[in-house]
């Protein structure tokens, strides 16, 4: 059976185009089995333990408050709706300013806003801790997700600032390294 040949102009049997699938096939194969993983520098590894250190960290931070804060709040007159709150203005503000910042990180550098970010996270955390010194019902409501909004705004510098980072150090690795940042660090 013929079949036309579109970049021949002319008909070429199946045989033809079967041996020539095939051969592109192996040239495929060829060329993925030669490609050679590089082994990752120092500064690849270090740069690596940090970014799952820092991001175990963060981690951390924010998985401790989950089993003491809805009591302290329930002291200060919260309702549980106000506690969810207090815990989803955290995300809801990562997932808002990760789209800005995106866009920012060309500008200011990735270095520069992964050093802010983590400023900020700091500095927020330790302020959450300072809650219960503030009086109760809906100020505290109030002091609480405006903290841990800023806190979700430097964690959202952050995380952007790492993936950028990741990026540009592991150009051909960058699904292995997300994986193992995350896995290692959360």
């Amino acid at each position: 059976m013929n079949v036309p040949d579109p970049l021949k102009g002319a008909t070429a049997t199946e045989d033809e185009t079967s041996r020539e699938l095939q051969e592109a096939c192996q040239n495929v194969d060829q060329n993925t089995s030669t490609t050679k993983k590089q082994k990752w520098n120092r500064v690849q590894k270090m740069t690596l333990m940090t970014l799952a250190l820092v991001n175990f960290s963060a981690s951390a931070c924010f998985a401790l408050q989950a089993p003491f804060f809805p009591r302290e709040a329930e002291k200060k007159g919260a309702s549980h709706t106000a506690i969810g709150m207090v815990f989803g203005a955290f995300s809801f503000v990562i997932l808002i300013s990760s789209l800005i910042f995106g866009k920012l990180i060309t500008r200011v550098g990735a270095k520069f806003m992964f050093c802010c970010g983590l400023f900020v996270v700091g500095n927020s955390t330790i302020m959450f801790g300072f809650m219960d010194l503030c009086p109760g019902g809906w100020v505290f409501v109030g002091m609480c997700i405006a903290v841990r909004s800023v806190e979700g705004l430097g964690c959202s510098m952050a995380i952007t600032a790492i993936s950028a980072i990741v990026a540009s150090l592991f150009p051909g690795e960058v699904g292995l390294v997300m994986v193992c940042r995350d896995g290692y660090g959360m």
